[in-house]
């Protein structure tokens, strides 16, 4: 199974958890009426972090915080994965757990059968602080995680990372000795440290570990970059969007490029 479907969403998620979801919907549904499903050629569909709701607030992130399984966004993103027969990594959202005052920021990911695969909590919690602009430290108001995650499917391993995980080359290089062929890496990514470094780091990421890497980030409504991205095993952009759009991108790939790549210039990490 080397061709699938790869789509990634990008919009700006707000404080209205039904907006977003709402939102969220209907792109992948756009997306989805594109392509006709198929067994054998699946469709990976990928959202952007906090994608159900985004705050900067200790208060805010703890009342909007929900079960992984079993909360409201939880059970959408599983009838929606089934119903359109997809897989869905369901960018993140901020996981409540009794072993922690804080909640994580956690991506998840379901199967076309509506099942949950694997979760990752984000590991590298972003802090910044510019000129004349209010710091921004997400170890304030959320938790951090502690494994490297990446799971099976029928094309293939797939590894994941959120956002500031980005600037750690190391989770990915675990990724790659772990066999995987595609990152994933759900983002918030700002407006800021986007246009300085997003295409860059994205790019290094992928030719670095001769991977597809699959990149969702939120728009600049949300005071972010923009400019979500698939890049292919050598650094080439196969698909991007603007910054300021929300909307979607579909490519279809073959995952025989991964293995000419690394043939083409072998690299072990």
């Amino acid at each position: 199974m080397n061709e699938i479907f790869i789509t990634v969403v990008q919009f700006c998620s707000g404080q209205y958890k039904m907006t977003n979801l709402n939102k969220a919907e209907h792109l992948i549904k756009k997306a989805c009426e594109k392509i006709k499903y198929r067994e054998d050629f699946p469709h990976l569909v990928c959202l952007p972090e906090v994608f159900n709701y985004r705050s900067l607030s200790l208060e805010d992130n703890q009342a909007s915080a929900e079960e992984i399984p079993g909360g409201p966004a939880f059970n959408w993103a599983c009838q929606i994965a089934e119903k359109l027969k997809i897989w869905l990594v369901a960018g993140s959202i901020l996981e409540k757990d009794p072993s922690s005052q804080k909640p994580f920021n956690t991506c998840f990911v379901i199967s076309p059968e509506g099942k949950l695969i694997t979760k990752y909590r984000k590991i590298n919690l972003f802090k910044l602080q510019l000129e004349n602009s209010p710091e921004l430290c997400e170890p304030s108001y959320r938790a951090a995680g502690k494994d490297i995650v990446n799971f099976e499917t029928p094309f293939g391993k797939v590894g994941l990372g959120i956002c500031f995980d980005l600037r750690f080359p190391e989770i990915f290089a675990k990724h790659r000795k772990d066999g995987c062929n595609i990152a994933i890496l759900p983002s918030a990514f700002t407006y800021k440290t986007g246009q300085d470094h997003w295409d860059t780091l994205c790019k290094a990421r992928a030719i670095e570990t001769q991977m597809y890497f699959v990149a969702p980030n939120q728009s600049t409504d949300a005071n972010c970059w923009g400019h979500s991205l698939i890049i292919d095993p050598w650094g080439e952009v196969l698909a991007s969007l603007e910054g300021e759009n929300e909307g979607y991108i579909t490519t279809k790939i073959n995952l025989s490029k991964v293995e000419e790549v690394r043939n083409r210039i072998p690299i072990k990490l």
